[in-house]
C-alpha cells in the first residue's frame, strides 16, 4: 500500500467478502455489499460458518493421519449440528478433489492485501502444498448455494488474485470444496486486473452510497 492511499473503509474487506460482489449480477451487487456493509467489523470465530473445516482441511494435510479418523471427520463429529448437514457434504467434496492425488504441506500463507485504488482487499489462502510434486497455492471456495458453484469461467478472476498476490509459492489453484471441483487460472491474456479493478471501483461507489449502517452480530451469522 502506497502512502497516498486513504481506503474509505476502516479496514480491509475478505476475498470470501469481496468474490460473492464481482461474481453478482449488477442488480445482486448491492445486497452483497449490503451483507457485507451489516457485518463490517462484526467478526468473531463463533460466527465464521466455515472456520472449522478450514482449520481441519489444514490439519488434514499439515499432520499425517493415523489409524482411525482423520482431521475432515473429526470437522464433521465437531461441527454444530446446525451446520452438520453440510459439514457432510464439503467433506465428501473435498475427499472427491483429493482422489489420488499425492498432496505435501508446505506451509500457512501469509495473508496478503491487494489495494485497488482505495479499496483493500485480504487475499488469504488455506494452503500451501505440493500436488503431485509441483506447488500450489490453495484457496477453498465454501459455499453451499449451487446458484454460486464454481465455473472455469468465474473461477478465473479468483485464481488471478491468488496468482498476484501469491504466485511467488506456486500455481494458483480455488477449489470449490462442496462439489469437489478445482480451478487453476486460464486465458492469462484476459485483463483481470482491469476487470476487478473495475469491480472495486463500483464497490466503492456503492459503499459511500446511502445504505444502512452495521447492525448486529445476527446479521453476520446470516452472511456465513
Amino acid at each position: 500500500m502506497t502512502a497516498e492511499a486513504r481506503p474509505v473503509l476502516d479496514a480491509p474487506i475478505s476475498l470470501n467478502q469481496f468474490f460473492p460482489f464481482v461474481l453478482a449480477d449488477s442488480m445482486a451487487k448491492r445486497t452483497e455489499l449490503l451483507a457485507i456493509k451489516r457485518t463490517q467489523g462484526l467478526y468473531t470465530p463463533a460466527i465464521d460458518y466455515w472456520r472449522l473445516l478450514r482449520l481441519q482441511i489444514a490439519a488434514f494435510h499439515q499432520f499425517a493421519p493415523g489409524p482411525g479418523p482423520d482431521a475432515l471427520d473429526t470437522a464433521i463429529e465437531l461441527a454444530h449440528p446446525d451446520r452438520k448437514h453440510h459439514y457432510v457434504t464439503a467433506v465428501a467434496g473435498y475427499r472427491r478433489f483429493l482422489g489420488r492425488k499425492r498432496i505435501h504441506w508446505i506451509d500457512t500463507p501469509r495473508r496478503a492485501i491487494w489495494l485497488a485504488d482505495d479499496l483493500q482487499v485480504r487475499v488469504n489462502p488455506e494452503l500451501h502444498v505440493t500436488i503431485n510434486g509441483d506447488p500450489h497455492v490453495v484457496k477453498l471456495y465454501l459455499r453451499s448455494d449451487p446458484r454460486r458453484a464454481l465455473t472455469q469461467r468465474t473461477a478465473n478472476p479468483l485464481a488471478y488474485l491468488l496468482h498476484a498476490c501469491h504466485g511467488h509459492l506456486g500455481a494458483p489453484l480455488v477449489v470449490d470444496v462442496l462439489r469437489g471441483r478445482a480451478f487453476g487460472l486460464t486465458r492469462q491474456s484476459f485483463d483481470y486486473d482491469a476487470m476487478l479493478r473495475a469491480q472495486a471501483a463500483a464497490f466503492l461507489s456503492l459503499w459511500e452510497s446511502q445504505l444502512p449502517p452495521p447492525t448486529t452480530a445476527d446479521d453476520a451469522e446470516a452472511a456465513a
